[in-house]
């Protein structure tokens, strides 16, 4: 009969365990997949951003023979930003009595057929850290990290010293508006260009746009935009299913970003849309700290995601306690291109 001293095998060690949830395959959700985030692995809990602005300036004149002007020093002082990671821990109990039942012979071992019951019990971890994972991209992109009950963590532009460009008004609800018109790919325009200046030098790839529902459902069946597409063979994405779809319009990608089904837990807001570049380096980090686990040997680079286990230590033991843990931080180190739209 399997007993809780299986849990003392190296199949349940730290590192185990670990390898074995950091190689599952998971979908975390759109942001996820769009690898937007650049993972950087760090040796503590502690990161400090070093910000030294690169100011451009005209060269005047000068008299033959002159003194030419010195360079501005004070314009490229440089600014050390600190941040915490995040501390994600969420954990579960394998009871003795679920596991008295597993039988110790056959084709399977009876550590392989207790490691499948761990690896399930992991699987429903993740998937709860995997969601709060996507929140945090998602609030990164918001430029607010919030925790789960709703408390600020960090306001990205507290913390880099910007203030958020304007908010953008789209008019979508404009009933007058024609396909002739070109007022919706005009405000397109202007926040393409702002988010590019905004950048810093880096040349994103594309503009990312994501829309809620209501904002979605008034692009695609805007007058203008319509009219562009439809008599090219991209009309396609018009006339299939568009709920949760994608659509490039005046330079910018807008997807129908795909939230939690409740419609609070996760997800943008029904009337707003969220801009920002993508393909620009170093401009989406995901810093993933260390555990602080003994076995882990401290001050080793971080990794994703930590997995162990650890039995009751009371006599006769009656448990074993799974957890599952992350130690991240998603930053914009530029968050001046962050931008938010309206629908009207």
């Amino acid at each position: 009969m399997p007993t809780l001293d299986i849990f003392t095998q190296d199949a349940f060690s730290l590192r185990s365990l670990t390898a074995a949830i950091n190689s599952r395959k998971y979908v975390p959700g759109f942001l996820g997949r769009l690898g937007l985030f650049q993972a950087k692995l760090i040796a503590t809990r502690s990161l400090f951003i070093e910000e030294q602005p690169d100011t451009l300036s005209l060269i005047g004149t000068t008299p033959l023979g002159g003194s030419p002007p010195l360079l501005n020093h004070t314009a490229h002082k440089r600014t050390v930003r600190p941040f915490e990671t995040m501390n994600l821990v969420k954990a579960d109990l394998i009871m003795a009595d679920e596991i008295q039942g597993v039988r110790a012979f056959g084709s399977e071992s009876e550590t392989q057929v207790i490691g499948q019951i761990v690896m399930d019990r992991f699987d429903r971890l993740m998937r709860d850290l995997d969601l709060t994972m996507e929140h945090h991209r998602l609030g990164c992109i918001k430029g607010t990290l919030t925790d789960a009950n709703g408390d600020t963590i960090y306001n990205l532009f507290t913390q880099f010293n910007v203030s958020q460009e304007s908010e953008v008004d789209f008019d979508l609800d404009n009933a007058l508006a024609t396909a002739e018109s070109g007022a919706v790919r005009q405000v397109c325009t202007t926040v393409c260009r702002t988010i590019r200046r905004n950048c810093g030098g880096g040349e994103p790839t594309e503009i990312i746009g994501l829309c809620g529902d209501t904002f979605w459902d008034n692009l695609v069946n805007h007058p203008e935009v319509r009219g562009t597409y439809l008599n090219h063979a991209a009309a396609a994405d018009l006339r299939g299913g568009v709920a949760w779809g994608e659509l490039t319009y005046g330079g910018i990608r807008f997807v129908n970003y795909r939230g939690t089904d409740d419609g609070t837990t996760l997800g943008v807001h029904t009337d707003k849309v969220h801009l920002f570049p993508l393909g620009v380096p170093d401009l989406f980090v995901m810093h993933y700290a260390p555990a602080p686990y003994i076995e882990d040997r401290p001050n080793y680079l971080g990794a994703p995601f930590y997995a162990y286990q650890s039995p009751d230590t009371d006599t006769p033991k009656k448990f074993v306690k799974l957890q599952i843990q992350s130690n991240p931080l998603p930053l914009c180190t530029r968050p001046k291109v962050l931008m938010l739209g309206k629908r009207t």
